[in-house]
C-alpha cells in the first residue's frame, strides 16, 4: 500500500508540477496579452492623435478656401459693379448724343420747312415730298431711342445696330434734301 501511496502522492507530484507550469504559461500569457494591449492602446491614441491633427488641417483648409471664396466673390462683385456703372454711362453719353443730333435733324427739318415756303417748282415738290419720309424716319428713331433705356449688356449690341441702321436712313434722307444750308 505504500507504493501505493507514493505512486498517487508521485501523481500528485506531478500533476501539482504541471498546473505550476500552467499556471506559469498563463501568467506569461496573460503579461503577454497586457503588453499587447498596451502597445495597441498607444498605437490606437497615436492614430487617434493623427486623425484630430488631419481634421484640424482639413478645417484649416476649408476656413482658408471659403475666406478666399468670399474674396473671389467680393471682387468678381467690384467688378461686376464697375462694368455696369461703364455700360450705365456708354448707354448715357451715346443717348445723349443721339438725342443732340435729332435737335440737329428737327432744326434741318424746319428750315426744309421755311425753305418750302419760300422755293417754288421742282425745288418745292422734293422738299414736300421728302418731308414725311424724314419726318416718319425723325420720329422712328425718336421711338427707338427709348429702346435704350432697356437696354442691358446682352442686349446692347443689337440695339445699338438699330438705333445706328435709323440714324444713317435718317442722315442719308437730310442729306438728300435739296437745299444748301444742311
Amino acid at each position: 500500500m505504500m507504493r501505493y501511496q507514493i505512486r498517487v502522492l508521485n501523481g500528485v507530484v506531478i500533476f501539482g508540477l504541471a498546473l505550476t507550469a500552467l499556471g506559469g504559461c498563463r501568467r506569461s500569457g496573460t503579461e503577454d496579452e497586457r503588453k499587447i494591449e498596451a502597445t495597441r492602446a498607444r498605437e490606437q491614441q497615436k492614430v487617434d492623435e493623427a486623425q484630430k491633427r488631419e481634421q484640424t488641417e482639413i478645417t484649416s483648409a476649408e476656413v482658408e478656401a471659403a475666406k478666399r471664396s468670399e474674396r473671389a466673390k467680393e471682387h468678381a462683385d467690384k467688378e461686376v459693379q464697375k462694368v455696369s456703372a461703364d455700360f450705365a454711362k456708354r448707354r448715357s453719353e451715346y443717348k445723349d448724343e443721339l438725342s443732340k443730333k435729332l435737335v440737329d435733324v428737327d432744326k434741318k427739318i424746319a428750315k426744309a420747312e421755311d425753305e418750302s415756303r419760300t422755293a417754288s417748282g421742282s425745288k418745292k415738290a422734293k422738299i414736300d415730298a421728302a418731308l414725311p419720309d424724314i419726318r416718319a424716319r425723325r420720329q422712328a428713331l425718336a421711338n427707338d431711342l427709348r429702346l435704350l433705356d432697356n437696354a442691358d449688356i446682352s442686349t446692347w449690341d443689337s440695339t445699338k445696330d438699330k438705333l445706328d441702321t435709323d440714324q444713317k436712313a435718317l442722315r442719308d434722307a437730310v442729306d438728300n434734301l435739296p437745299f444748301t444750308a444742311r
